[in-house]
């Protein structure tokens, strides 16, 4: 299914991008909680208010000593200490940090002005014993705010804690779930990736057998191609090697003959018939030899087409006219649709003579004396069709696909010479022609072969179709 791997390859996207998308999250999440822990840990509402109390106590300690001192229980060295220690811890509150707290926490303004109308008051009427009533209702009112601002920076700083308290359980809460999601698509990706490596396994081991059977079909090719080549070297070692001696043998079978015509006499017929049946058996064996070499150079590619225009019409004409001899009392009828020139096909001339001889050959070979042979020549848009028809007995329908393996002999051939070779080759060479050789059984008896070439002009197309279509492979 080509689909599936699509599928698959989205459903790893989709589940790979969740997954960083819950990391991303989860520091997110993280990150938030750390800054809530630093918030947490900083404690400045309750360093503010230790400093507030601070200021209170020591604004506390100065009326105290004032009024002692108005008792004489006191010293004026006592006060001076006492509102310096009061401005420090004044000075602090307003200074830095401190300051950026008050602000925060809305306690700034309501301390300035009460910081500021303390910062007026004549400590030394008081150290003199002069009563000052306004400075001790500002020193009180400064006891007030500080006391004020305490318990509003206590109250809020409880405030803000519980509320960041409440965030933190959020976003806990919020950590789990990103964590718990992550972890779920953590385990589905690694079931994904354990159900892929055994895929992965499965296909390894199938890759593997198919690839020991790949080495296998190459041995067995390699093999193959060793006996193939050792077939073609020996077919061509004894055909060389026998047609000295079949030579030898015609030669001599001739001598023979022609000594006997000169001779004359009952034995010179018995030597003319044998010699004659020697040369036709020495015949034979050539076009044995030949028909087997010619098989050999085309399988090998070793048959060089010498292309050039040929008329089929003349050249079938050509043919029948030397083979008449062998057709003897067959008579011949060769029908031609439309004019000859029509018939012009690019091909090897000699290749397409061999073709046509064994096709009359092989209709010959099963036609009757005195039975004839239908020749037709006709144009169908780009190809040419030459059909070459006996009268004999025909074949089976069954045996239609086997005629042109080679060796292979119908039913119809057993007593008859022949060597299973001849529609081989003519199949061949109409193939190396951009063409086709067909047989069919006619309706009304015999056998008939159909060659198909293509007309002049369109083998260069036929060429080229074949070359996209190997580049396509």
């Amino acid at each position: 299914m080509p689909d599936l791997p699509i599928r698959r390859g989205l459903q790893y996207r989709l589940t790979l991008a969740a997954t960083v998308l819950f990391f991303a999250g989860s520091l997110v999440v993280v990150w938030q909680l750390l800054v809530l822990h630093r918030e947490l840990s900083q404690r400045e509402g309750e360093n503010m208010v230790w400093a507030l109390a601070q200021a209170q106590h020591q604004a506390t300690l100065l009326e105290r000593d004032l009024a002692r001192l108005r008792l004489q229980q006191s010293d004026a060295e006592d006060i001076h200490l006492q509102a310096d220690l009061l401005h420090s811890r004044l000075s602090l509150l307003t200074d830095g940090p401190q300051r950026r707290i008050l602000r925060h926490y809305g306690q700034l303004d309501a301390l300035l002005p009460a910081m500021a109308a303390f910062e007026q008051v004549d400590l030394l009427q008081l150290l003199i014993g002069t009563d000052n009533p306004v400075a001790q209702q500002e020193l009180r009112t400064l006891i007030a705010a500080l006391a004020a601002a305490g318990n509003q920076v206590m109250v809020r700083e409880r405030e803000e804690k519980s509320r960041r308290l409440d965030q933190l359980e959020q976003w806990i809460k919020a950590a789990f779930a990103a964590i718990g999601m992550v972890a779920l698509c953590g385990g589905w990706l690694m079931w994904q990736l354990v159900a892929a490596l055994q895929r992965q396994r499965t296909n390894a081991r199938t890759i593997a057998a198919q690839r020991d059977a790949l080495q296998q079909t190459i041995h067995d090719l390699h093999r193959a191609q060793s006996a193939t080549e050792t077939y073609r070297n020996f077919v061509s070692l004894v055909s060389h090697q026998f047609r000295t001696p079949l030579a030898v043998i015609d030669s001599t079978a001739q001598r023979l003959m022609r000594q006997a015509r000169r001779s004359g006499g009952e034995q010179s017929e018995q030597v003319l018939e044998r010699m004659g049946e020697t040369r036709h058996t020495v015949e034979g064996l050539t076009r044995l030899l030949d028909s087997v070499l010619t098989s050999v150079k085309l399988d090998g590619g070793g048959i060089q087409l010498q292309a050039r225009p040929v008329n089929l019409a003349e050249l079938a004409s050509h043919v029948v006219e030397g083979n008449k001899p062998m057709l003897g009392e067959r008579p011949t009828r060769i029908e031609c649709q439309g004019p000859p020139a029509d018939y012009v096909c690019e091909g090897d001339a000699q290749l397409l003579i061999h073709l046509l001889h064994n096709l009359l050959a092989n209709a010959c070979k099963y036609t009757p004396v005195g039975s004839p042979l239908d020749l037709r020549l006709e144009r169908a848009g780009d190809r040419l069709h030459c059909s070459v028809r006996d009268h004999g007995s025909g074949v089976a329908a069954e045996e239609l696909p086997l005629l042109f393996e080679r060796f292979y002999r119908s039913a119809r051939s057993h007593g008859s010479e022949g060597t299973g070779l001849g529609l081989y080759l003519a199949r061949a060479i109409a193939r190396l022609h951009g063409g086709d050789l067909n047989a069919f059984l006619p309706p009304d008896g015999g056998l008939a072969f159909t060659l198909s070439l293509p007309v002049l002009g369109f083998v260069a197309q036929i060429r080229a179709a074949a070359v996209v279509g190997s580049d396509d492979e």
